[in-house]
Order: structure tokens, then sequence, then C-alpha cells
């Protein structure tokens, strides 16, 4: 006879395809866009050997491992959701990991990249006029996306997550 207890896991909801769908298609599509990077590092690496150190060279090169970085940390979340945790809806609420690995990392390197650009425009037009709000509104990206990574980390639930950030990520028709 089997001594194991009775399972206290819920249900599964009919509706799993789309609690789960959207997650693994997630995971698979960042692993496929790290590809496209790792191949345009590489060109670019090939494509111009006599770009500076820093910042061009340095830079990309920062990317990559930052998204290396990024890409492993979602991964294990996937396995934790997908691999050890399958089949518990808890594990799969948890926000794990992805707190820090989407929107917290996201915010800080995009807003790396919209500075660099801003410079880069300085340097081409040498008026500071747009290249500092551009520069204004990426810090302001970044720290918002550090505060909804830390949002998120605190709540620890993806099913609070977007209930208790209100409907900042929702598009409402005005009509």
């Amino acid at each position: 006879m089997d001594s194991t207890p009775p399972s206290t896991l819920p249900p599964i909801p009919p509706n799993i395809v789309q609690l789960t769908g959207p997650l693994a298609l997630g995971y698979m599509f960042n692993w496929a866009l790290l590809g496209a990077l790792s191949i345009q590092t590489y060109i670019y690496y090939l494509a111009f050997p006599n770009d500076r150190l820093l910042p061009t060279k340095g830079l990309v090169l920062f990317v990559y491992i930052y998204e290396i970085v990024q890409t492993v940390l979602s991964t294990r979340d996937a396995f934790r959701n997908f691999g050890y945790g399958y089949g518990d809806l808890n594990n799969l609420n948890q926000v794990g990991w992805l707190w820090f690995s989407v929107p917290l990392m996201t915010g800080i390197i995009s807003a790396i990249a919209q500075i660099f650009y801003a410079w880069r425009i300085w340097l081409l037009s040498h008026k500071p006029y747009i290249p500092s709000i551009i520069a204004l509104i990426a810090v302001i990206q970044g720290a918002a996306g550090v505060w909804s990574g830390i949002h998120a980390e605190m709540i620890g639930i993806f099913s609070e997550v977007q209930v208790r950030n209100g409907t900042s990520t929702i598009v409402r028709s005005l009509q």
C-alpha cells in the first residue's frame, strides 16, 4: 500500500494554457533572442575591430554578458515552474527571481542603452537639449523598472502583482 499522504496541491484549472503558455513562450523567445544577440555581437567584433575599447566595445561586451546573466536567471525560474515544480500551481504563482531578471534588469540595461544613444546624439549635434531630455526620460524609465521589480518581490505572488500595481500595464479604450 502507498504510504504517501494525499496531495495538497490545488487542482489544475481548465485555463492552464493561459497561465503557462505565455511563460513558456517568453522563456523560449528569451533564448532565441540571446542567440540573435550572440550573432550580432560576433559580427560587430568582426566588422569593427578598430572601434575604441571604451565606450563602444566595452558597452557591447557588457550588454552581452548582462543578457546572458538575465537569460540564466530566467531559465532558473523556467525550470522551477516547468521542471521540479511541474503541476504545482502554488509554485507557478510565485514570482521567484523574475522580479530581478525581468523588470529590474531590463530597466537598468534599457536606461544604459538609451543614455548611450543620447550621448551619441550629443556628439553628432553638439546641442544638449534633445540628448538631455532623452537621458532624463531614460533615467526615469530605469528607476521605474527598478521600482517595479522591487515591488513585485515585495508582493511575491504573480496573480497579485497586476492587481496591486493598478492599471499601469493595461490599455483602456477612451470610448
